[in-house]
């Protein structure tokens, strides 16, 4: 499988425009997965769902897609 350096983030929160702009200038440019793979290894998430090892292979395969649509925002993060 192969590995990927960046991962590119995007966010938009529905009632808060402000916020989604300020925002949006910090993930202009696409983030190093080294500096994902630190903060997930820092923070335990393992639950039913998906475990900190899942999470980290996920994080670092290429051609991954992920798409998140709620009432509350909508995020968008793609491996590059």
């Amino acid at each position: 499988m192969k590995q990927t350096h960046f991962i590119k983030v995007k966010f938009r929160f529905k009632d808060h425009p402000i916020f989604t702009g300020i925002f949006s200038l910090f993930t202009i440019l696409p983030i190093p997965t080294g500096l994902i793979k630190f903060f997930i290894k820092r923070k335990s998430l393992d639950n039913d769902f998906i475990t900190n090892k899942d999470l980290i292979q996920l994080i670092t395969s290429k051609h991954v897609y992920i798409e998140v649509d709620s009432k509350d925002a909508y995020i968008k993060i793609k491996t590059l």
